[in-house]
């Protein structure tokens, strides 16, 4: 899978966690809290790190 795309995938969940954790954001479902720890696996597992998730979401 392309870096970017695991790098969006791992944006998206780590946003959603945050506007839940910040109060400006709806508490995520099960199926979303499980998808955002498989987001954070599968970036683990091919090496995508929060230095791409800025590149990302700078749109480099």
């Amino acid at each position: 899978m392309n870096p970017k795309l695991i790098a969006a995938d791992l944006a998206a969940a780590v946003d959603m966690v945050v506007a839940h954790l910040t109060g400006t954001g709806p508490r995520p479902t099960v199926e979303e809290i499980r998808a955002a720890h498989e987001a954070l696996d599968h970036a683990q597992t091919v090496s995508v790190t929060a230095a791409d998730v800025r590149l990302y979401r700078k749109g480099v």
